[in-house]
């Protein structure tokens, strides 16, 4: 069934629309690059009409614009036969190249994220929180837009969902799961493009026959990232050194479709360059500015290469006005992208050489990790300079790999007579390594963040510019010997790739969880908020399988990069106290001041709880709908516990900033810490503290109010002033002194 949907789906939505539009524009060399175009040019035609379709909030005018479209596709005439035109051996090379490609696919990555005979529900073990992420979107985007983070109650996020879009689309009017969408339909559809449009530009950027088949083949290999396959830190080979390509194009990233955009919108913008009409002109422009979309960094960096190609060359009024005209049809996408960072939590600043930290870690290199952390502070001695630049050399040779050998010509061409579109590829690479080393784009409030959670998203940039840089290793690459040779070595890591993940065990949810989550989604509307138990070990069904809002999920990791971390640190205690306290007007609260519709409890019984109403139940899974304005005004006072438990219990209370150690808790001198308390409004506080001796005196500052500590102090007293509601406060506490403060008890009264 789902390869009939599938095919009416990629027929409908991802091929007719793109083929009028390859009819009206006349574009493509023969037969196969008209085929390929169609099927690139719809990706950016059925987004824009999904979300037209959205903004209208009138259903039927999807299928209104699809089907005249298709209609258009099959009546419009060509304006040119073309005949079929790629060498019959070239054909059978990429077919024999796909068919390698999925075969292992769907042993690993691609046999997952399903329900299996038992139903139990089967995820990958590997990088499982990106795929996750991604179909939390897509969900989001199935009832409207903009896209929302369904891991914090549904918050609009400033995201490209270009390809997000198309596969809600799939889900909603096709019946595609989001997981089926995203990890069989879409990944077989893009990487199959992203094999044709490879070739397709290999085409136009060197005569070399041998050089066209060899590039699709090159472009999933990696670095020398394999030379430290004995090392336990290493687990993907080819992330030793942040080239996040292969795990990005099976693990489902938006990478993937951005390249064929890449590729298209290059090859159509070499044919305008060399004399084509205006047609190549304005497919390049469709795929260049719709990449922002997709991937905005490709975008970005692709619009920067073409800008500086032009410059260089500004005699060349075809390059100047493709570079104007891809200028001007993405200032809006470029507007929408600023305006959405600008309410994020991501922020760009300097991180000299970070990337390559990121890499000495995994390799274990703990002297020049040191010297790498202190880069930007200027502090380094010579030798810890040397070592840094030891350390940058050994990351961009491992990056590269076996792309070495087409480095030379890639840097002639940035300035000696290359044609536009080898001058402004050879740009395009050029520019992603300094942005990669200088850079870094993350969460604004990173420290104190995993890795995961402060990943430098600037990579992308350095990714993007290996990818491009195949396509000179392969037209460098003369005799067969030579040939072999560097295919197997970038190679190597791609097989390892599948390899490592089919000795990893699926994840498995079990079967009751998988019902009750679908149970949910059937129960609730799409703008339903839940509240579920708090787990990082395991992720909430809610937003990524029934495309339900919770109040927070932390299983993910990425939600810092779109909300600041005190809101996200105030949810995840707020969720905690609420499974944690026996207070009854604290739970109504709670479930009141952040709009909770339905309840999902696991294990325990929250049913005496005023106001919840059971609706399903299976086994240790059950599901409560809370009705409506039933908690207000609370029949109770909210109480503050008389003690402040301390070790592992205490984390609903002690947030970042009390460090634990043992049964007890300690404040770093100078550094900001949050406690969170319950309180009744209208009541003030007094909160003890009783502490170990040997804290050397200082300065106590909570909510503002200085308390002096004195030598071998063992108890600090604090008054709270009244708060105007009742509710959970955060109460910033700050220990001023040489030495940390060692917390034994907190008492309030």
């Amino acid at each position: 069934m789902l390869f009939l949907l599938a095919l009416l789906a990629l027929t409908v939505a991802q091929f007719l629309p793109g083929l009028f539009i390859v009819k009206l524009l006349d574009i493509g060399r023969d037969r196969e690059e008209c085929y390929v175009l169609s099927a690139v040019l719809a990706g950016p035609i059925a987004a824009a009409v999904y979300l037209v379709t959205l903004l209208a909030d009138w259903e039927p005018l999807y299928w209104i614009l699809i089907g005249n479209l298709g209609l258009l596709a099959v009546v419009v005439p060509w304006r040119l036969k073309r005949s079929f035109g790629w060498p019959r051996a070239a054909r059978i090379a990429l077919a024999t190249l796909l068919v390698v490609l999925f075969v292992p696919y769907f042993l690993t990555t691609g046999s997952l994220y399903r329900i299996d005979a038992t139903g139990t529900m089967l995820l990958d073990r590997a990088l499982q929180t990106d795929v996750l992420f991604h179909l939390g979107v897509i969900h989001s985007l199935e009832s409207g837009y903009p896209p929302s983070l369904l891991s914090v109650s549904g918050q609009p996020i400033g995201y490209h969902v270009g390809y997000h879009l198309q596969l809600a689309a799939w889900a909603r009017y096709f019946g595609i799961a989001a997981a089926d969408g995203l990890i069989r339909v879409a990944t077989v559809w893009q990487v199959a493009l992203l094999v044709a449009s490879a070739f397709m530009l290999a085409r136009r950027f060197t005569e070399r026959i041998s050089a066209h088949v060899l590039t699709p083949v090159l472009v999933f290999g990696a670095g020398f990232g394999f030379a430290f396959f004995y090392r336990p830190s290493v687990d993907w080979w080819s992330l030793v050194f942040m080239d996040a390509t292969l795990v990005s194009i099976f693990l489902s990233n938006p990478l993937l479709p951005a390249l064929p955009l890449l590729f298209a919108g290059l090859a159509l913008f070499d044919d305008y360059t060399r004399g084509s009409g205006r047609g190549a002109l304005v497919g390049s422009v469709l795929c260049i500015a719709f990449m922002l979309a997709v991937k905005m960094f490709l975008g970005a960096q692709v619009l920067a290469a073409m800008g500086i190609a032009a410059i260089l060359s500004w005699r060349d009024t075809r390059m100047r006005a493709a570079f104007v005209a891809a200028a001007l049809a993405s200032l809006p996408l470029l507007a929408h992208t600023f305006l959405s960072a600008g309410g994020s939590n991501t922020s760009i600043g300097l991180r000299p050489l970070e990337i390559v930290r990121y890499s000495m870690e995994k390799l274990d290199w703990n002297a020049a990790i040191q010297a790498l952390a202190s880069v930007g502070r200027f502090e380094l001695s010579v030798g810890a300079w040397a070592l840094a630049a030891v350390a940058t050399l050994t990351w961009g040779v491992g990056f590269l790999g076996v792309r070495l050998v087409g480095l030379g010509a890639c840097v002639k061409d940035l300035w000696r007579g290359a044609t536009p579109l080898r001058r402004t590829m050879a740009w395009f690479v050029a520019i992603g390594f300094p942005l990669t080393l200088v850079f870094r784009i993350a969460p604004a409030e990173s420290e104190g963040l995993s890795r995961l959670e402060s990943q430098n998203d600037v990579l992308w940039f350095a990714t993007a510019s290996g990818v491009l840089l195949w396509f000179w290793t392969a037209d460098a690459l003369r005799r067969s010997s030579a040939t072999v040779i560097v295919t197997l070595l970038a190679l190597t890591a791609t097989v390892q790739h599948f390899v490592y993940a089919a000795t990893l065990e699926p994840d498995r949810i079990a079967a009751s969880r998988v019902r009750s989550a679908k149970a949910a989604g059937m129960l609730s509307g799409p703008d339903a908020i839940w509240l579920d138990p708090l787990d990082r070990s395991r992720p909430s069904l809610l937003p990524y399988v029934s495309g339900r809002a919770v109040v927070y999920d932390p299983y993910v990791g990425y939600d810092y990069m779109f909300v600041g971390r005190d809101e996200i640190a105030y949810r995840r205690h707020a969720v905690a106290q609420f499974w944690s306290s026996g207070d009854p007007a604290y739970r109504a609260w709670m479930l009141d001041h952040f709009d909770v519709d339905f309840v999902w409890e696991q294990g325990g019984d929250v049913a005496p709880l005023r106001g919840l109403e059971p609706i399903y139940s299976d086994e240790a899974e059950h599901l409560y709908r809370v009705r409506d304005r039933a908690f207000r005004p609370p029949l109770v006072e909210m109480q503050t516990p008389a003690t402040i438990p301390l070790g592992n219990r205490g984390s609903p209370y002690l947030g970042v900033g009390f460090r634990r150690a043992d049964r007890v808790r300690r404040l770093p001198p100078e550094h900001p810490a949050f406690l969170y308390l319950p309180r009744a409004e209208a009541r003030s506080l007094r909160m003890r503290l009783r502490v170990d001796a040997r804290h050397g005196g200082g300065e106590l500052v909570v909510e503002g109010r200085r308390v002096t500590v004195e030598l071998a102090s063992t108890t600090i007293d604090v008054e709270l002033p009244p708060r105007e509601a009742s509710g959970l406060h955060a109460i910033a506490v700050e220990w001023r002194g040489e030495r940390p403060l060692t917390i034994l008890e907190i008492l309030l009264r």
